[in-house]
């Protein structure tokens, strides 16, 4: 891809990221993460694996979801004139997947788990275990697990405030292993994107 055609693409991610959030800033302390994340999105050369979700990973306020919806809107819009198919995927809250097992079980996870694209915001802020009629069940790693059984036919995305060796200690250790087959890890630092010190990308 030409680097004209790089600057036109960059030109419409700050679009998108300022339709979404119209205080949206990028700092300088920010900038090499979120041009790589930019790179994943276009699937240009760059430290992300194109074939991998992203595990998006930080402080509170670091602009995660944010970042998430960027993501989507933006692969949205680009994807298909680059792969030739749509691209999209539903955010999901990890507690409200945690309370969707609860009222109605293994049922009520299901679409969770077969969706062929998924993200699941805040993971590490639901219920650990969940319990649904003495069932009892730790849903993340459960749900996980299971996308990693079909991660060739599917994409996950995640955002969490834990770190690394936090949620490594939430959920199975095999399990976490796994993730790391399924997920580029991406750790934010820095304020939120709406405050100042804008820079580009």
């Amino acid at each position: 891809m030409d680097s004209g055609r790089i600057r036109q693409l960059k030109m419409h991610f700050m679009f998108v990221a300022r339709s979404i959030c119209p205080e949206f800033h990028v700092t300088e302390e920010q900038k090499p993460v979120i041009n790589a994340i930019f790179r994943w999105c276009i699937m240009a050369d760059g430290p992300l694996n194109p074939h991998k979700g992203l595990w998006l990973h930080g402080e509170i306020g670091s602009g995660k979801t944010t970042m998430l919806q960027i993501v989507k809107q933006f692969c949205r819009n680009i994807r298909p004139a680059l792969t030739g198919k749509p691209y999209s995927f539903r955010i999901s809250n990890a507690i409200e997947v945690c309370g969707e097992f609860s009222t109605h079980g293994y049922d009520g996870i299901d679409t969770y788990i077969t969706s062929r694209q998924q993200a699941f915001d805040e993971i590490g802020s639901e219920s650990i275990p969940s319990s649904h009629y003495g069932s009892v069940l730790n849903v993340f790693q459960y749900i996980l697990q299971r996308r990693y059984d079909n991660r060739h036919n599917s994409f996950t995305h995640v955002t969490t405030n834990h770190t690394v060796d936090q949620i490594s200690t939430l959920y199975d250790p095999r399990i976490f292993d796994r993730c790391r087959e399924m997920f580029n890890f991406v750790k934010y630092n820095g304020d939120s994107f709406r405050k100042p010190k804008e820079t580009s990308i």
